[in-house]
């Protein structure tokens, strides 16, 4: 999926809110590295998120622009609405989901 296919599904997602382009490039840049990192815990030359995991990047994004102005809050109660949020900027539910990878460790002889 391209850049822009990712962009215009955001703002369908996060529709009636009008981000900007450049908000919706940030989110996927944020939550591309996350992505790799938790996919690629010990370094990868890969520069893309990988076709299998573009949906939960969508779903990165509208949680992190939900976050927009109560970024690291806790809890909040006010009129009966509570909100707690997990511990990081990304849920962990989301981060569960993808399979890091690992390699073998190799042995050369001398």
């Amino acid at each position: 999926m391209t850049q822009e296919v990712k962009i215009t599904q955001l703002k369908s997602l996060l529709s009636p809110d009008t981000p900007t382009d450049e908000e919706l490039v940030a989110l996927l840049l944020i939550t591309k590295g996350a992505i790799l990192n938790r996919r690629y815990p010990f370094g990868t030359d890969l520069t893309e998120v990988p076709a299998r995991y573009e949906y939960i990047q969508l779903q990165m994004c509208v949680a992190l622009y939900n976050k927009k102005g109560a970024e690291g809050q806790t809890a909040h109660s006010e009129n009966g609405i509570s909100r707690t949020y997990e511990a990081g900027d990304i849920p962990q539910s989301l981060l569960k989901q993808i399979l890091p990878m690992a390699g073998s460790v190799v042995h050369e002889e001398s």
